[in-house]
């Protein structure tokens, strides 16, 4: 007898014959669900949630890899306004050879840097921009490190004179011609650039101390002619 008690608690319950059971009731026991509307309204707000969660993830990475790079622009005494862009340099995406130190050169994906005494650099230049009457140029930045590290681009002299970084002018809209010094101590180097009928080059690129030297006391460059 108590085995056949024990055994109906879990048989489902069945009517007496003759009697019909309340459909209500079975309704009641069977779990709700929710109508197909509803529940594609979730769907699409959960999407939506993780839309939003995406687009601020990459705002934030793209902010802070803006926020890790350095911008300076400064114009110069001949009204021409010029940018530079500097970013940290990341040794993992580059060919490093013999940096730092040892007996041979230094290499950066097979090229001598500018700019540093043998180290790994800590930051490259991502670009420098040349603007004068509504143009604007690209010029070359490549193999520059360590190159200007925000400072001012003209400095004052214990004799009262000034001493500038960067010189340069533009004829015309389509004619240019810039110099500028960069790093400083052993990693010392220059660079001139000249623009011809609109194209732009990088003319000279060195660390040579006289070539340096000489740029120093000759930061404008003379008249195109």
């Amino acid at each position: 007898m108590i085995q056949s008690r024990a055994h109906s608690r879990f048989v489902r319950f069945r009517p007496p014959r003759g009697v019909r059971p309340n459909p209500s009731i079975e309704r009641r026991r069977q779990p709700a669900s929710l109508p197909v509307a509803s529940r594609s309204c979730q769907t699409l707000d959960r999407m939506r949630r993780a839309a939003r969660i995406v687009a601020l993830c990459f705002l934030a990475s793209s902010f802070s890899a803006r926020a890790a790079e350095e911008s300076v622009s400064f114009t110069l005494p001949s009204a021409v306004t010029i940018r530079i862009i500097e970013a940290p340099f990341v040794a993992s995406k580059h060919q490093l050879k013999a940096c730092p130190g040892g007996p041979e050169a230094c290499l950066i994906d097979g090229r001598l840097p500018l700019g540093t005494d043998g180290e790994v650099p800590k930051t490259y230049v991502k670009s420098i921009s040349a603007s004068f009457k509504g143009r604007t140029y690209a010029l070359d930045a490549s193999q520059m490190f360590n190159a200007w590290a925000g400072r001012a681009f003209e400095v004052k002299l214990r004799d009262g004179g000034n001493f500038r970084y960067f010189g340069g002018r533009c004829e015309d809209r389509l004619n240019c011609i810039f110099r500028g010094l960069f790093s400083d101590g052993a990693g010392a180097f220059v660079a001139e650039w000249k623009v011809v009928n609109g194209t732009s080059q990088r003319t000279a690129l060195t660390s040579s101390s006289d070539v340096v030297a000489f740029f120093m006391n000759n930061i404008d460059p003379p008249v195109i002619d």
